[in-house]
């Protein structure tokens, strides 16, 4: 009788164990989800002359995301709705002179991803030419293997578009559009029982130079 008795106390153990690691998952996934439908794409426009400009933004509504099984593997086939986006319009003064932009981006935070587009110059508010986030992440990571690998590789991916915006002329009341999608990165957290309350800080730097006689 004792024996069937802590046979049948295992059991229920076991049980509980099991509800209470699914009830954590689900409430994980609603968390996700429902940051996936409020997730909103933050229109910034920045009217750019001589002078430099500091932009410093509190990212606190990030879906989280597992690394390997959504970033990477994307399982849920939603990886491109729970991005957050902050499209950057970046317009020259029409008193300025031709020019070109050195832009710097900042994060206080490994936990957070981050993947630069180049929409254009004049670009289309709304273009049919969307792009998936997941096909550009794996052009980005091949043949890559390891999370640290990847990440410096998404490092200079982002640089290298930084890079070509260095290298374009910028002419007055040109309208330079970069989109920037971002996701919270589950397992980099010091403290993942705190992801709901995880703020990050995100500082953007845009110098304009002349480049008048270049």
């Amino acid at each position: 009788m004792r024996k069937h008795l802590i046979i049948c106390l295992m059991i229920i153990l076991l049980m509980m164990s099991l509800f209470a690691t699914t009830y954590a998952w689900f409430t994980f996934i609603q968390r996700r989800s429902v940051a996936t439908l409020t997730a909103s794409e933050l229109k910034f426009e920045v009217l750019i002359n001589q002078d430099t400009y500091q932009g410093l933004f509190d990212i606190d509504n990030l879906v989280f995301i597992d690394y390997e099984d959504d970033f990477i593997l994307n399982h849920s086939g939603l990886l491109d709705e729970m991005a957050s986006i902050i499209r950057l319009d970046i317009k020259l003064d029409q008193k300025s002179p031709v020019s070109f932009y050195n832009i710097e981006l900042e994060s206080s935070d490994d936990a957070l991803i981050y993947i630069l587009l180049f929409e254009g110059i004049d670009a289309e508010q709304d273009s049919d030419d969307a792009i998936s986030f997941h096909e550009l992440i794996l052009t980005i990571i091949d043949p890559h293997s390891t999370k640290n690998e990847q990440r410096l590789a998404i490092n200079q991916y982002n640089q290298s578009i930084l890079d070509y915006v260095a290298s374009l002329t910028i002419y007055p009341l040109d309208n330079m559009t970069i989109k920037i999608a971002l996701w919270g990165d589950y397992n980099s957290l010091n403290d993942p029982v705190e992801y709901h309350s995880f703020i990050a800080q995100f500082k953007i730097t845009i110098r304009a130079q002349s480049n008048v006689g270049g």
